[in-house]
C-alpha cells in the first residue's frame, strides 16, 4: 500500500536493529502510489501522553482542525495503565487529594514525591502524564473539554480533519498522510543507551520492540509521512531514501 520511498524509510528504520546484533532486514518493496488527493490525515504517537499533548497543541494552534477522531475510546488516552489518570495527578498537583481515586497516587504526599517515584520506577506512561499536568496545569480541563467538543462519532470518522491514535491502536490501519509525534526512540538515544550500559545485560527484546513501533508508525502512511527532525538526521545524506514529495520534516 505504500510507495517505494516510504518503504525505503521503513527499511532504514529496521536497520537500526543491527545495533542490537540482529541480522539485516530483507528489502521492502512498496507497490503503492502517492498519486491522488489526501483524503485522510492521522497523527500517531508512541504513548498516550504524547498523543494527548499533540492533540491539544494542534487544536490550540488552530491548524485547520475543526473536527477530530480518536481511534478507540478517547478517555483511555488520559490513563497511565494501572497508575491512575491525568485527573488524579492534576488533583494531586492542586492539593485536592480527596478527589483522587487511584490508591497509589492518593498515598503520595505531593508532586515531588510522585515525580521521584515515577523516575525510580521508570514508569514512562506515568511520567508522561505528569509532564502533561505540569505543562498545562489549571488549563487542562478546559483544553480536554475542547477536544471532546471537536470529536466526531464513529460513523463520521471519514469526515474528521485529523485522526489521532497511538501506534498500538493504529496497527492494521492506513492513512494518506501521517504525522509522527516526537515520542519515539531515536537512533541517537538508542546508541546512548547501548553506550551507557556496555557492562550490563540489556533487554534487547524491548529495545527491538521500540524500533518496531517506529516502523509500524512509518508504514501507516500511504502517501506522505511527516517526521520530527529528531527521528531522522537533520542533514539528510546523499542517498536519503525519501523524496520531498513523500517526506516532510518538522521541528
Amino acid at each position: 500500500r505504500i510507495p517505494q520511498e516510504i518503504a525505503d524509510l521503513a527499511w532504514d528504520v529496521l536497520q537500526r536493529k543491527a545495533l542490537l546484533g540482529y541480522d539485516q532486514p530483507p528489502k521492502i518493496t512498496g507497490r503503492g502510489s502517492d498519486n491522488g488527493t489526501i483524503d485522510s490525515q492521522a497523527t500517531l504517537a508512541r504513548s498516550n501522553a504524547g498523543l494527548l499533548v499533540s492533540a491539544i497543541e494542534q487544536l490550540v494552534e488552530k491548524k485547520n482542525i475543526n473536527c477530530l477522531y480518536f481511534e478507540g475510546n478517547f478517555e483511555s488516552y488520559t490513563y497511565a495503565d494501572k497508575n491512575g489518570s491525568v485527573w488524579d495527578i492534576l488533583n494531586l498537583h492542586q492539593r485536592k487529594k480527596r478527589f483522587i481515586k487511584n490508591a497509589l497516587l492518593k498515598s503520595m504526599k505531593d508532586m515531588d514525591q510522585l515525580k521521584k517515584y515515577a523516575e525510580e520506577a521508570n514508569d514512562v506512561p506515568l511520567r508522561g502524564l505528569i509532564e502533561i499536568v505540569l505543562k498545562f496545569t489549571d488549563d487542562l480541563p478546559m483544553l480536554v473539554q475542547t477536544i471532546r467538543k471537536a470529536q466526531v462519532d464513529d460513523q463520521d470518522r471519514i469526515h474528521a480533519d485529523m485522526i489521532f491514535s497511538t501506534v498500538h491502536k493504529a496497527k492494521g490501519m492506513e492513512y494518506d498522510q501521517v504525522k509522527l509525534v516526537n515520542d519515539f526512540m531515536t537512533e541517537e538515544s538508542l546508541k546512548e543507551i547501548l553506550e551507557d550500559n556496555k557492562q550490563e545485560k540489556l533487554d534487547k527484546t524491548r529495545l527491538g520492540e521500540e524500533i518496531n513501533l517506529l516502523y509500524v508508525g512509518v508504514t501507516r502512511a500511504k502517501k506522505i509521512i511527516e517526521l520530527p527532525s529528531e527521528l531522522y538526521e537533520e542533514e539528510a545524506p546523499d542517498d536519503f531514501p525519501l523524496g520531498q514529495e513523500n517526506f516532510q520534516r518538522y521541528e
